[in-house]
């Protein structure tokens, strides 16, 4: 283990390039069952899929609920040895609390390294909170194989707080095959007051130890943040990253620079810094004090696989509301970073604001497979008049991310707040604005960061309030659910690709009213057409019946229980999957139970349809798994409030 406290600096000069949208097309895709994780609550997801074994999926996520606060943080890491069926959780070699910002990515031989974030230092310190005594760090573990076991941490403590870091492995047959690549950002300007510095360091021993950082870039006034590291076909490295400014009412965030430095001799040396394109604010003006936890960050990915037509193009995706609406945006780089091209509309609702509330979506990311099709996914509102409930949508390029397909849901099910979750309330006033608790101008210029964001962050809601609201000619009271447009679901979201061309996507999702890990598998174009010879069949021995956590309601004496269904069999089994219950435990000669619905009415029959919870293809194959249906069960008190209900499935196979 090694820590880095040296700091090496990289010349720079700038360059900009200027970008407009266009339009898409239509295209098919097959979508699978959406699936829960693990239990809690959790945000902030990325995924990877094993390059030797499709199979083998790595996925990691902060725990926590809407915001994650100053009570602790958490990272949680999962794998699936069955294709994103069934997860477990592992638990670290090594691991401490205070983790965040986790990553996972893959290298050479199958290798899979998982990466923290860890907060501690003098930002733990000015946070508060349990992890104020530690030191910050970067930890990183890695696995091969099945995910069985897992090397280190190894731990870095660089002498300022890091932000925001992202791994990527040299996969090319170059000089530096499988060196490890860590960019990160210092979380708040304790470097260089008012100024902010983008760092780099490398591994050549899987993970094991690291350089000490190399500076990338320091700039004066707006945060520059981490964007993922990429490393091309021929191992040339680009460490992208952008810039903006706190508060994020401040003006400046109307142009968001992006930036690329690019070495060719394994981050030995590098060319000046490039400003390649800038973006717009993920939130109009006027509610940036409503949505500052919910901005989301430009997700950067290069195709490098020898088999793709478009090898080497580098796309980056993002979300904007510059248009006047809130969009999702995708610029690609046909010359290894160079030159960027306009900016391509991937979300293909029609412009509108019922009951004048506008729409929008956020947290886009992206991923290629290995034939070089791109697939963006993203949280949308399009479909709540209110704005308050988001799906998780879906699209696809087939010609290097030059046209992209219809958009398609993935989430089978909507993500809302609480109902309980009351609007907030705001005044514009015509008077002038007078705070006698804000200190003068001199005293704020003498606080530290942190400091100072408290004060400037209230002033700059309050302007961009006012500037959204003037020419009114009275003052007037607004009664806002901002704040529930504005659950934390996490800066970034998970999918990735693997050797086959399926996507595995993992998002939060707030279904059962918790903010929970849902995934599911994609397929690009229509899903096949099953075996014109299908018979419908007792498939009690092929099909695995699971169960989740009961929930009683003692006041209404009812149970809800979910139900999947998993096929164990070698054979692919065809919807309609019905389980029909044949039977229900007697006591004193009467039903234990009886099948009621939510308002715990007798319902008339025992069948249990699994229809639409199958995926699109209608079927589940080998190892599959189906989303949760629900039943709810009245119990009996003269049965002791036990009871058990016998089962037979049916399904449709081939002949």
């Amino acid at each position: 283990m090694r820590t880095s406290r040296r700091l090496r600096l990289a010349s720079f000069t700038t360059i900009v390039a200027f970008a407009l949208p266009c339009s898409a097309t239509a295209q098919a895709i097959s979508v699978g069952p959406n699936l829960r994780l693990i239990p809690g609550q959790h945000n902030e997801m990325w995924v990877a899929v094993s390059p030797t074994n499709p199979q083998v999926l790595v996925a990691v996520a902060q725990q926590g609920g809407d915001e994650l606060g100053t009570s602790g943080r958490h990272a949680v890491t999962m794998v699936s040895r069955d294709g994103g069926n069934t997860w477990t959780t592992v638990r670290l070699p090594g691991y401490t609390s205070g983790a965040f910002d986790p990553m996972v990515v893959t290298g050479p031989g199958g290798r899979i390294y998982v990466m923290q974030c860890v907060i501690g230092g003098s930002f733990g310190r000015t946070i508060g909170g349990p992890e104020a005594s530690q030191p910050a760090a970067i930890r990183v573990w890695s696995t091969t194989g099945d995910a069985w076991t897992w090397d280190g941490p190894t731990e870095i403590r660089p002498s300022v707080q890091p932000d925001h870091a992202r791994l990527v492995v040299d996969m090319s047959n170059g000089p530096h095959r499988g060196r490890v690549y860590l960019a990160w950002n210092d979380v708040i300007d304790s470097f260089v007051r008012d100024q902010y510095a983008m760092f780099l360091q490398y591994s050549d021993d899987h993970g094991k130890t690291f350089n000490d950082p190399v500076l990338i870039d320091l700039r004066p006034g707006g945060k520059l943040v981490a964007t993922e590291p990429v490393v091309l076909s021929d191992g040339t490295l680009l460490v992208t990253y952008y810039q903006y400014w706190n508060p994020l009412g401040d003006p400046r965030t109307e142009k968001l620079p992006m930036f690329i430095r690019r070495s060719t001799d394994g981050a030995k040396t590098f060319s000046p810094v490039e400003q390649v394109f800038d973006f717009g604010p993920h939130v109009w003006p006027g509610r940036r004090g409503e949505f500052q936890q919910a901005f989301s960050l430009p997700i950067v990915v290069a195709d490098t696989s020898s088999t793709s037509p478009n090898r080497d193009n580098v796309y980056a995706t993002w979300d904007d509301t510059r248009s006047g609406y809130s969009d999702i945006w995708l610029s690609r780089s046909t010359d290894k970073g160079r030159t960027w091209s306009k900016p391509l509309r991937i979300n293909d609702n029609t412009n509108g604001a019922p009951l004048g509330v506008a729409d929008f979506r956020m947290t886009p990311v992206v991923a290629v497979t290995p034939r070089g099709e791109v697939g963006i996914a993203w949280y949308d509102r399009r479909g709540d008049p209110a704005r308050r409930c988001w799906d998780y949508m879906f699209a696809y390029s087939t010609d290097g991310g030059q046209r992209f397909g219809a958009n398609q849901k993935v989430s089978t099910a909507s993500s809302c707040p609480p109902g309980t979750q009351a609007p907030g309330a705001y005044v514009h006033n015509l008077s002038p604005h007078d705070d006698p608790n804000r200190p003068p101008d001199s005293t704020v210029a003498r606080m530290a960061t942190m400091e100072r964001f408290a004060i400037a962050g209230p002033d700059a809601v309050r302007l961009a309030r006012n500037e959204a609201n003037k020419g009114l000619a009275n003052g007037r009271i607004i009664v806002s659910f901002d704040g529930s447009r504005n659950l934390f679901a996490g800066h970034y979201t998970g999918l990735a690709a693997d050797r086959n061309g399926l996507f595995t996507a993992v998002w939060a999702d707030r279904r059962s009213g918790r903010q929970e890990l849902y995934g599911a598998r994609l397929a690009i174009g229509a899903p096949p057409a099953p075996p014109s010879a299908l018979a419908e069949m007792d498939v009690t021995d092929r099909i695995e019946v699971v169960t989740g956590t009961p929930n009683y309601d003692m006041a209404k004496g009812t149970v809800r229980l979910s139900l999947q269904v998993r096929n164990v069999s070698r054979q692919p089994v065809y919807g309609p999957i019905t389980l029909d219950i044949v039977g229900i435990a007697n006591a004193g000669g009467l039903p234990t139970s009886e099948l009621v619905d939510s308002a715990g009415t007798t319902l008339p029959g025992r069948t249990v349809s699994f229809a639409r919870k199958l995926g699109s293809a209608d079927m589940l194959p080998t190892r599959g798994v189906s989303e949760a249906v629900e039943i709810v069960l009245k119990l009996r008190p003269g049965g002791g409030f036990d009871t058990a209900l016998d089962f037979r499935v049916k399904g449709r196979v081939a002949r």
